[in-house]
């Protein structure tokens, strides 16, 4: 659950929008290494040591503006900062942007639209400490593009999303238990949604 609040403000062809978001995952269940190889996991501590922490909930705050110099164009700068990013201890500040371009409405029969739209951001995280020996969780880059067709209240959209992590990087981050045995994830390679 994500729960938020904020305040958002007008100015002409600047919209802000400030506030925090706290993220509730309830009923998580804390999982262990499962043997001495460290090839398995399982909600049992056998005593080979923890493979999640116990609790991810965690708050950030957030600026973003969004900038309309015309009105088929948005350019939407932001940031968020979170001081234990995932209960993992580690501060995380993600910073990026978006652009959208929407079609003129004369190009479409009545109630329908089209825009095509981008985004790219960066995660700076720091020291994951949540198990006493602290090491640095990586930072990485993000972007998707794509496009999308409106009718009334109904958005059909198709994205192609990346990073810039491999899959070792992905495995720390994420927790993939399918990775284990590897230790890599592919979870973060490039997608179409």
């Amino acid at each position: 659950f994500d729960i938020y609040g904020g305040i958002r403000l007008t100015f002409g062809q600047f919209a802000f929008d400030f506030g925090g978001i706290y993220y509730w995952y309830p009923n998580e269940t804390q999982l262990f290494y499962a043997d001495p190889l460290l090839l398995s996991v399982s909600p049992t501590n056998f005593g080979f040591g923890q493979f999640t922490v116990k609790d991810t909930d965690f708050w950030e705050v957030y600026g973003k503006l969004t900038w309309t110099p015309i009105d088929w164009l948005a350019i939407g700068p932001y940031v968020y900062y979170s001081p234990n990013w995932l209960g993992t201890g580690a501060p995380g500040t993600y910073a990026g942007g978006t652009v959208k371009v929407t079609m003129p409405t004369a190009w479409f029969p009545s109630d329908w639209g089209a825009y095509v739209s981008g985004e790219a951001a960066h995660y700076w995280l720091g020291n994951f400490s949540a198990f006493g020996v602290p090491f640095d969780l990586p930072d990485y880059t993000y972007w998707n593009i794509g496009a999308g067709i409106t009718y009334k209240i109904f958005t059909f959209d198709i994205r192609y999303h990346d990073t810039d992590l491999s899959r070792q990087q992905c495995f720390l981050l994420t927790g993939d238990v399918s990775g284990v045995a590897r230790g890599e994830s592919k979870w973060c390679d490039a997608t179409i949604i």
